[in-house]
């Protein structure tokens, strides 16, 4: 009996080991496709934190860069009548919406062209190149990029009742085609970009803008999204697009 027990445990013992011997590996593996996956989602957790922060940022540009939109009907020569008016890209969607830019002044058909000084809208290159800039945000952001300009028409050459639409802003880049002394008084610059070939092109560029922004910040579960359209620098266009 004695003989039979101690056989018995050397076998269970034997069976334990074995057991061990076998799990060992098999916990260890699972121990390190846990980590893997841990630091995964933790990397992942950073990458977006660190979107959130990138797209936030073109938000508050966004917010905070104004531009001057101009409806110019040319008498001959160098004179002109028109509307302009300074405003956001968000303030200026807001009007689209309510179909206030639109009829014989701002046509679908027409370019959009520059001003003199100036061959952005907005100063988004940075945000284009940026790495965390999500892709579909950044390409958007492309149909506004001027990478050169190919065509410069003086004032003078527009004859009487043409009509133009044209943008001042305060940003220009001068390591494009027709650099900073390029750029002379009284002409109108029209660059490659998508967004400028027609208004309509820039209205549809424009407002896609937004609704991806929008749409990012949404899928990464925030949602109440501080859009201002307050037209704090032409405070009676509000008015004037509820009239539509």
């Amino acid at each position: 009996m004695g003989i039979l027990s101690k056989a018995c445990i050397n076998f269970y013992e034997l069976d334990f080991k074995t057991i061990i011997l076998i799990l060992s590996p098999i916990i260890a593996l699972s121990s390190l496709l846990i980590n893997y996956r841990t630091y995964k989602a933790f990397n992942r957790r950073e990458f977006i934190k660190k979107q959130i922060d990138v797209v936030t940022q073109l938000l508050i540009d966004l917010h905070n860069q104004h531009f001057e939109l101009f409806s110019n009907i040319y008498s001959g020569k160098s004179g002109y009548n028109g509307t302009s008016h300074h405003i956001t890209i968000f303030e200026l969607n807001e009007c689209i919406k309510n179909n206030f830019f639109s009829g014989d002044d701002f046509d679908d058909n027409k370019p959009v062209f520059f001003e003199n000084k100036c061959n952005q809208l907005l100063d988004i290159k940075k945000h284009i190149d940026n790495p965390f800039m999500p892709k579909k945000i950044a390409d958007l952001l492309d149909n506004f990029y001027s990478s050169w300009i190919h065509e410069k028409i003086r004032i003078t050459d527009f004859k009487e009742n043409d009509k133009a639409i044209l943008i001042k802003s305060k940003f220009l880049v001068e390591d494009i085609y027709f650099n900073k002394t390029s750029l002379a008084p009284y002409h109108a610059y029209l660059s490659n970009a998508f967004a400028y070939e027609s208004w309509g092109n820039f209205k549809k560029c424009s407002l896609n803008l937004e609704e991806s922004i929008s749409e990012w910040f949404k899928n990464n579960d925030i949602y109440d999204l501080n859009i201002r359209r307050d037209f704090k620098t032409n405070p009676s266009l509000p008015s004037l697009v509820k009239k539509q």
